[in-house]
């Protein structure tokens, strides 16, 4: 859940594949969005741009315009590789932090990568992951001792 102070609205993702949009001050609901190709986990927002992004358990960060009393999805960002069917879900974004002045968004996923995504204000279909650290090592040690792509 996430708040936009300006406006006084509340977003919030559920299990059932829908992201809420409530008025608190007036206490109805502004509007739903449904993602039927991927469950939300965790959201971050700029009020500044008033964007809204949506992490999945897809491995996926959604960017939202919610400048309107809708949620108009504007960008689309892949953070996993693709993995066999049956691992799909394991990796997913646990946390995510915006930096408002340097418009970066940093994603912690669960096996323990951070990416890092270059947000960019007039053509958001431009932003892009600029770095990928795998620094926790909380998947499988492939390595065996040997980290020469790992931070150590």
């Amino acid at each position: 859940m996430v708040v936009d102070q300006r406006r006084n609205y509340l977003y919030s993702a559920g299990g059932e594949k829908i992201i809420h949009c409530q008025d608190l001050s007036r206490k109805v609901t502004v509007c739903n969005i449904k993602t039927s190709n991927c469950q939300p986990l965790k959201l971050e927002i700029d009020e500044d741009l008033q964007r809204l992004y949506c992490a999945t358990r897809e491995g996926l960060v959604i960017l939202f315009d919610i400048s309107e009393d809708a949620l108009i999805m504007i960008h689309t960002i892949k953070l996993v590789r693709t993995v066999p069917s049956q691992q799909i879900g394991n990796n997913y974004v646990k946390s995510l932090d915006l930096d408002n002045h340097r418009n970066i968004l940093m994603c912690q996923m669960k096996q323990g990568q951070i990416y890092c995504i270059q947000l960019i204000n007039q053509r958001q279909v431009k932003s892009t992951i600029i770095e990928d650290i795998d620094s926790y090592g909380g998947g499988d040690k492939k390595d065996k001792g040997e980290n020469k792509d790992n931070i150590a």
